[in-house]
């Protein structure tokens, strides 16, 4: 794959206007997630702070050593051919401790509490301290040529001054008991024998460590089976054949332990980590404690999630309830029940049933009381408002208080009207109505609905007029017999 070249934004004064690529000798600052930097270093150079700490820049490798934290080497035996870190005049380097062992030996040291070991010392002056071994060369005083000690000595209880041997017997010595003696019988009691040839006849009781060269008594070195067969996890074994030991023999197991076999243990305890392969997990017990803090459910989801995911309570007979993330509405459910909390924090949708923070629920009052239409208002008792439903005026926003004319003309019964004149209404302008005025008014006084007064539409003198006008013989005899 190509290096691809970054883009940035372009800028008209302070908008973006654009996009375009990076030019040489742009950069991104490392306070934006650069690294301020608009070329690499030499070969071999590493990316560091630069040393007034305040950007970043290319230089040579500085090695550190962390004393503290190197290999432990105090145990090692060093080699002429080993390298330390010197520094020689302000340049690091490696040197061999054949160079310092070169370096020192050329020069005058001044030893103190010092041990040699098999020196050799040339030259003059005075050396004191304590001298073990042979001493080649001159010395001051007669220690090389004395013949006698200045002060005899007592070695075992005889006294030596240097002049004659002397001997000295196992009863000078002041642990005889201890001392095994080359011409007598001793016992020995809890001693260990380094490399011992033991010869002669009787039995030697102990434990031996390495080999035994010489006839025991018994067929300890030829035996193919035990004299008497022993019990091993309840198999008897007598060295004659190989035998077998299943996991159910041991002990402390009573149960097989195959790679394909149910295994129960009643406490196990796990140092590294635990990975379940199959399908269902059970735990059957009352108290789970976990030092995670996180508890990830659909843990092998990596694409959209489709599923939904939750706890689901065993409630036995009853019901089951859950807790779940529906995918589908992005929501956390209970399902149709009823969720309980002390203290809820968010906006609400929907009914609150049961108690909510402060008096919400049951004040009589405000804590502030508010003013409506000029009325200090806390809930407490009803107000009446000025010009609203008791007599005085009312302040209202705009000209309502003072208008003479309405901004839109409105129609009332198909009459324009706008406020600023009173409009007349004729009976046809209500809806339904046929009637003239002059039709009506021959009704003066009678009450009727709007399809009896229709009745009279076209009538224009008085009815009892248009009723004798109407009268013929046969409808008069009618007119008497109703009227009785």
């Amino acid at each position: 794959m190509a290096a691809k070249t970054p883009i940035r934004a372009v800028f008209t004064g302070s908008d973006a206007t654009g996009l375009s690529e990076f030019q040489t000798g742009e950069f991104v600052d490392y306070a934006f997630g650069g690294t301020g930097l608009t070329s690499l270093g030499s070969a071999g150079q590493v990316l560091k702070i630069n040393s007034g700490g305040t950007a970043l820049e290319y230089g040579n490798v500085e090695a550190v050593i962390n004393i503290d934290g190197a290999t432990d080497l105090t145990g090692s035996t060093l080699v002429a051919g080993d390298q330390i870190i010197l520094s020689d005049g302000g340049t690091e380097g490696r040197v061999t401790l054949s160079q310092l062992d070169t370096l020192f030996s050329g020069t005058t040291q001044t030893l103190t509490n010092k041990t040699l070991t098999s020196p050799t010392i040339t030259g003059t002056g005075a050396i004191a301290g304590t001298f073990t071994g042979n001493i080649t060369g001159d010395v001051t005083g007669n220690a090389d040529t004395a013949t006698t000690l200045a002060t005899a000595r007592t070695i075992a209880g005889q006294s030596f001054d240097g002049s004659a041997n002397i001997t000295i017997a196992s009863t000078d010595l002041s642990n005889t008991s201890d001392v095994v003696l080359l011409d007598s019988t001793q016992t020995l009691t809890n001693k260990s024998l380094t490399s011992p040839t033991i010869t002669g006849t009787g039995a030697i009781a102990g434990t031996f460590t390495g080999n035994i060269t010489g006839d025991v008594t018994g067929n300890a070195d030829t035996a193919t089976t035990l004299a008497t067969a022993r019990t091993i996890a309840g198999q008897s074994f007598d060295g004659s054949s190989n035998i077998t030991i299943a996991a159910t023999d041991l002990s402390d197991t009573d149960q097989s332990l195959s790679t394909t076999d149910n295994v129960t243990f009643n406490d196990m305890t796990v140092s590294g980590n635990l990975t379940v392969s199959g399908t269902t997990t059970t735990v059957n017990t009352e108290t789970i404690n976990l030092a995670d803090n996180t508890i990830t459910l659909n843990s092998n989801e990596t694409g959209t999630p489709s599923q939904d995911g939750g706890i689901e309570i065993e409630r036995g007979t009853s019901t089951n309830k859950t807790l779940i993330w529906n995918e589908t509405t992005d929501k956390w459910t209970v399902g149709s029940e009823t969720f309980v909390a002390a203290t809820f924090e968010g906006a609400l949708t929907g009914n609150v049933t049961g108690d909510v923070t402060g008096n919400a629920d049951t004040a009589t009052a405000l804590e502030t009381a508010r003013t409506i239409g000029g009325v200090s208002f806390d809930g407490s008792a009803n107000i009446n408002l000025p010009g609203v439903n008791t007599s005085g005026n009312q302040d209202t926003s705009g000209n309502a208080a003072t208008a003479t004319a309405l901004e839109t003309a409105r129609t009332i019964a198909g009459v324009s009207f706008d406020g600023s004149a009173n409009i007349s209404i004729a009976p046809t302008d209500l809806t339904g109505v046929t009637a003239t005025a002059a039709e009506i008014n021959k009704l003066d006084g009678v009450t009727a609905t709007t399809a009896e007064l229709n009745f009279i539409d076209g009538v224009t003198s008085a009815i009892q007029t248009q009723l004798d006008s109407k009268t013929t013989p046969a409808f008069a005899i009618a007119q008497a017999i109703a009227l009785g």
